[in-house]
């Protein structure tokens, strides 16, 4: 895999909260030489249209849908996609001309169980497949002389499946990025020098005093499944041990127009493996729990260190040619900072978006995940599981997380939003 250190630069405009510990931004970017940092957010709300001399294309994966990871040794299975059988999922195109013409080719299941092949001119489509390997949708998009073909997953989707072998499910395309860490003075844990820069990019829009928490990388999909696992791509300039990293995964609910997280472990993760890169200064590491969790709702899953370990962590993200508008709340840091003189702890900024340039100022691609993945399979385990879901009948007492009884043989669908033990499970709400 490729590695390259690239500066970022970034306008933040700060959008208003949404639920008690999410915020979104939305970013135009700058070019940063060295530790200095161009901010012109006077430019960030004017359009500019250019001539498209190559048509970049990219498909906005569906809920639903995930990608194949990366295996232990750094190698990609394919450009595989998974996604669940028997259910509808949508995907959009876009690209960088904004006169381009689409032309989608894809299969779907119709009404009667037939399968048949479409055709669609619209810039989204949405479709459903019984299990098996079948063709990804294709589009071709059009601007004048210029032409580009695009396939969701190029090798084909999986429906039915979660994972395959020790292979993750990430939310991003393994074959169109690689692996790519930031100037180590902008993300990085346990760094009052990085605080420091984050203090200077954020003082637009009225933010100081940050300590930077952990990376952060939201999951939404369409249909219940097991989870065995998180992986993640970390930098660190010394080899780090188990007692210098932690994980954690939090329910994440919609809340007005953004989202809330809530702040309780849905699971306990350990370290499972510390795999060294064949690139200096890159390591994977493994999160397991002790069981599979069945999970039914979305998730936020957090990289973060212990309050013990001053270990300095920053993290590796895959560099795409687009930005990826719909991703907007998926890629996330989570941070401690004030608002004036108001004190915010273990917030999510939103960080989709942040244009990557080289030191020239050339931009390279877009920031629009973490490379955080999920090992997780739709097909029940042998071994016992908890359960992390959005109802289950219960047949006993439903208590909170005080251990207060607020129930009894009734199901999370009646209860108020939250996270419920039920017949000794833990069930979010």
């Amino acid at each position: 895999m490729k590695s390259s250190c690239l500066a970022l630069a970034f306008a933040w405009m700060l959008s208003s909260f949404a639920g008690v510990n999410s915020a979104s931004a939305q970013s135009r970017l700058q070019p940063i030489k060295g530790s200095s940092v161009s901010v012109s957010p006077s430019k960030a709300n004017v359009p500019v249209r250019r001539e498209v001399k190559k048509l970049v294309v990219s498909i906005a994966s569906p809920n639903g849908f995930e990608y194949a990871g990366v295996d232990e040794n750094e190698q990609s299975m394919g450009d595989y996609g998974f996604a669940p059988a028997k259910a509808f999922l949508t995907a959009k195109v876009k690209s960088n001309s904004e006169t381009a013409q689409y032309a989608w080719k894809y299969k779907t299941v119709t009404m009667g169980s037939n399968m048949e092949d479409k055709t669609s001119a619209s810039q989204s489509i949405s479709f459903k497949m019984p299990e098996g390997l079948y063709p990804s949708p294709e589009v071709t998009a059009t601007d004048g002389s210029l032409k580009t073909v695009a396939k969701l997953a190029a090798d084909g989707i999986y429906y039915g499946k979660g994972y395959m072998g020790n292979h993750d499910c990430v939310n991003y395309r393994p074959a169109q990025c690689s692996g790519y860490y930031t100037d180590p003075t902008v993300l990085l844990l346990n760094s009052a020098e990085a605080n420091s820069g984050l203090d200077y990019i954020w003082s637009a829009a009225g933010i100081n005093g940050f300590e930077l928490l952990g990376f952060a990388e939201a999951f939404a999909y369409s249909k219940p499944y097991y989870l065995e696992g998180v992986t993640a791509e970390i930098t660190c300039s010394t080899t780090p041990t188990e007692a210098d990293l932690e994980a954690h995964v939090y329910a994440r609910k919609l809340s007005g127009g953004g989202y809330s997280v809530d702040l309780e472990d849905l699971m306990d993760l350990h370290v499972a493996k510390i795999i060294p890169s064949s690139v200096s200064d890159r390591y994977r590491v493994v999160f397991e729990p002790d069981s599979a969790v069945r999970v039914g709702s979305a998730i936020m899953v957090v990289v973060t260190t212990p309050k013990s370990s001053n270990c300095q962590i920053g993290m590796v993200f895959p560099e795409e040619k687009l930005f990826n508008s719909d991703n907007t709340g998926v890629c996330n840091l989570y941070a401690n900072f004030m608002i004036g003189n108001s004190k915010v702890e273990r917030q999510f900024l939103d960080f989709s978006g942040v244009e990557m340039a080289d030191d020239n100022g050339k931009t390279t691609g877009y920031l629009n995940n973490f490379m955080i993945g999920l090992r997780k399979s739709y097909t029940k385990p042998s071994t016992g599981i908890g359960e992390v879901q959005a109802a289950k009948q219960a047949t006993g007492k439903v208590y909170n997380l005080s251990g207060q009884c607020v129930g009894e043989g009734q199901s999370a669908a009646s209860l108020p939003h939250g996270i419920y033990v039920i017949d000794g499970r833990k069930v979010v709400k």
